[in-house]
This record gives C-alpha cells, sequence and structure tokens, in this order.
C-alpha cells in the first residue's frame, strides 16, 4: 500500500520509474521489484520516503534517499530542476539512511513488538532498522521502540540484530559479568592513584567503558566505528577516536580491550599493544583460551614473548550466539 502511494505520489511530481531508477543510479528492475513489493533496498526507510515527497523535497531527495542504497559510497550530489527551482545537494557521509535524520524526524512508535526473536523480524517501516538508528531514536524520544524488561538494551539489542542480519565472524560483545569483572582486574592490577586515565582499544559501543568508569577511570575509546562515536559518546560521557588499532597513535599506561579473535588479527593487535603501553604499562584482555601459550607460529610467539602474564581467569558465561572459549588475562610490558 505505501509502495503505491510513493509510486502515485512520485508520477503526480512528473517522475516516472525510470526517472526515478536513473536519478537514484539504480536499475530499473532494481526499482521495479522495490515498488512491486517483490524485494527491499538495503537500508531503506520506506515510511521517511513518503514523508519527504510529502513536505515538498520531492524528485531531489528521492534520488537523495535511494542514492543512500549505495554501500559506502564517499560522495554523492544531485542537482535536479523542481518546478523552476535547482535543488542541489551535495553529500559526504559514512552511513547509508541514517544521516537524513537530520532532515526528517522519525516519529513515535505506536505499536511496540519485542526485542527478543520480535522486533527486527516484524517492525513496520517507520520504525528504527538498526541498532544505530534505535540509539538515536531513544536520544529523540526518551523511549526505546520495542518492548523490553532486561537490564542492558544496548547489548541485547546489538546481539538480537546480529542475529537477524547474519552477523557472525569476530564481532563478540563482552557479556556484562565479564565487563564487571574485567573492571574490577583494572582496579586491582592498575595504580588509579598514580595513573588514573585507561585506553578501552576497540572499544565498541562502551561496554567496558561503563564498567571502567564506576571505579573512577578516566578512559579513552577507540574503535574504527563511526557508527559506535556517538553511542559510545552519549552512553559514557567519554572521549571516543575513530581508528584502527593498527593506526592508533597514542601511548597510554593501563589498557583494557576485547580485541579482535582471529589469530593474525589478534596477533596483529597484540604487536600494536606492546608499542601502546608505555614502560611497565599493564593490560586487561579478553582473549581465545589458552592464546597466550600458543607455540606457534613464530612471530605470535615472539610478540607473546614481550609481556608477562600476571593473571588468568576464565569466562564464567559465554558470548551470545557462539561456542567460542575465553578468558580474561592480565598482562605487564616487558
Amino acid at each position: 500500500m505505501i509502495r503505491q502511494k510513493i509510486k502515485t505520489e512520485a508520477r503526480k511530481q512528473g517522475f516516472s520509474v525510470y526517472k526515478l531508477a536513473k536519478l537514484a543510479g539504480l536499475q530499473i528492475t532494481q526499482l521495479n521489484n522495490y515498488l512491486k513489493g517483490l524485494t527491499d533496498l538495503k537500508g531503506e526507510n520506506i515510511e521517511k520516503l513518503f514523508n519527504v515527497l510529502n513536505i515538498g523535497l520531492k524528485a531531489a531527495t528521492i534520488g537523495l534517499i535511494l542514492g543512500f542504497c549505495c554501500f559506502w559510497a564517499q560522495k554523492f550530489k544531485i542537482a535536479y530542476k523542481v518546478k523552476h527551482l535547482h535543488f542541489v545537494k551535495a553529500i559526504k557521509f559514512k552511513q547509508m539512511l541514517r544521516t537524513l535524520n537530520f532532515i526528517i524526524k522519525m516519529g513515535k512508535v505506536t505499536k511496540k513488538y519485542q526485542l527478543n526473536n520480535s522486533y527486527f523480524k516484524n517492525r513496520f517501516g517507520n520504525m528504527p532498522s538498526n541498532p544505530y538508528e534505535v540509539h538515536e531514536y531513544f536520544v529523540e524520544h526518551k523511549e526505546l521502540p520495542f518492548n523490553y524488561q532486561g537490564d542492558n538494551w544496548l547489548l541485547d539489542m546489538f546481539t538480537e540484530y546480529q542475529k537477524r542480519a547474519g552477523i557472525y565472524g569476530n564481532e563478540f560483545f563482552t557479556p556484562d559479568t565479564t565487563a564487571k569483572r574485567m573492571a574490577e582486574l583494572a582496579n586491582e592490577f592498575f595504580t588509579i592513584k598514580n595513573e588514573p586515565y585507561v585506553l578501552d582499544a576497540c572499544c565498541g559501543f562502551g561496554q567496558l567503558t561503563k564498567e571502567l568508569k564506576k571505579f573512577g577511570f578516566i578512559v579513552t575509546g577507540f574503535d574504527q566505528s563511526y557508527d559506535f562515536k556517538k553511542i559510545y559518546e552519549y552512553e559514557t560521557a567519554q572521549g571516543y577516536e575513530i581508528s584502527d588499532f593498527r593506526d592508533y597513535k597514542k601511548t597510554f599506561k593501563n589498557v583494557v580491550s576485547n580485541p579482535p579473535y582471529p589469530v593474525k588479527e589478534l596477533t596483529d593487535f597484540l604487536d600494536k599493544l606492546h608499542l601502546i603501553l608505555e614502560e611497565n604499562g599493564r593490560a586487561v584482555l579478553l582473549v581465545p583460551v589458552k592464546f597466550f601459550e600458543k607455540e606457534r607460529p613464530q612471530r605470535l610467539v615472539s610478540i607473546l614473548n614481550k609481556f608477562e602474564v600476571l593473571h588468568k581467569e576464565k569466562m564464567t558465561e559465554e558470548f551470545a550466539r557462539t561456542k567460542t572459549n575465553a578468558e580474561i588475562v592480565v598482562v605487564s610490558k616487558l
């Protein structure tokens, strides 16, 4: 029904399906299938599209919205004549549709689904479509777009979204009890009176940072994801830097991290950690079980020999949706 309204409204304004497709940089079959309800354009929000049509941005904004469906474009420019008015907009962006929230604000959700096994599966077009949009909605409306009865909606939401989006790999968010225990060990092994500053490397949305703050640590987080920046800074009130760990330049006496788990990436991370840590610096890490006991490859062994293991203990809970076994390791730079 909404698709038909979009199609009808667009044609009222003089834009055929062919023109819409051309303006959006899509194949005509892609847009036709989308309007017929045969497929979804990733990142699209139907209700937003219809709202934009109604507030008069017309074809130029249609092209802008649909253009966000192109993955990770660097620049997108539109110049189109609408009723003798040239609407020219140049946009540099990092995420597909979310930037349009500066133009359109999502209305309140009236019907709410349960988060677990329901929201991301059954949500309507006017509901936030991913965790980043959900957080923006939460900041704007001071409520969640779904029903939730747990203790950590951010963690549970990201876990649920990963399940629906089919995301696996090495994206393991730190569970609550483990995050608390890592902060306790940081408080035990770091000297907060002399050095209260801690680096949360590969910090995500701030699961570890929030626990570290409870002990009085002043935390700086970094991650390569722009998407996490707003969430991290809003939830933790700490500084966030956008960087891949391989490119990080600053040094710290204290580091905590739940780093990437594939052997090559974790090897690279530990190599970089040795450079980030100051003399006699310490780190609290969450890594696969017995990783610090590996005897090959040779490059990994040579890097492991640059650290002294001060403490080890297994996680008391499992990661969501994975059989990976991990342990908390406290190390000191040699």
